[in-house]
């Protein structure tokens, strides 16, 4: 009888199998930037892509850019805590109205 494995682990295999870990977890840094940054600043920003190392976020003025910008030593410090293998070297804004997501 075969042995039953978790399908996360078969989807893990089948991710680095295809050489698209790196990607999903280039993702999943995007997908947690509420939680990294907290309430009040993923209620004013929008994390967008991670590319080349570096984490677009959408935020909605200038003064929350430049916000970003003071916080940017911590953030870049927990996202490398939280994704060691594909965090952002750096984080630059866009100032643009942040999409949010609905139910």
């Amino acid at each position: 009888m075969r042995r039953m494995e978790h399908v996360s682990s078969i989807l893990r295999s089948f991710l680095r199998h295809q050489s698209l870990e790196k990607q999903v977890s280039q993702w999943q840094v995007v997908i947690d930037w509420p939680r990294i940054v907290g309430e009040e600043i993923a209620e004013h920003s929008q994390a967008i892509e991670l590319k080349n190392g570096v984490l677009w976020v959408a935020v909605p003025s200038s003064n929350w850019r430049q916000h970003i910008q003071f916080l940017k030593p911590q953030i870049l410090k927990a996202l490398t805590r939280e994704f060691p293998g594909v965090a952002p070297r750096d984080i630059r804004c866009t100032t643009r109205a942040p999409r949010r997501m609905t139910n």
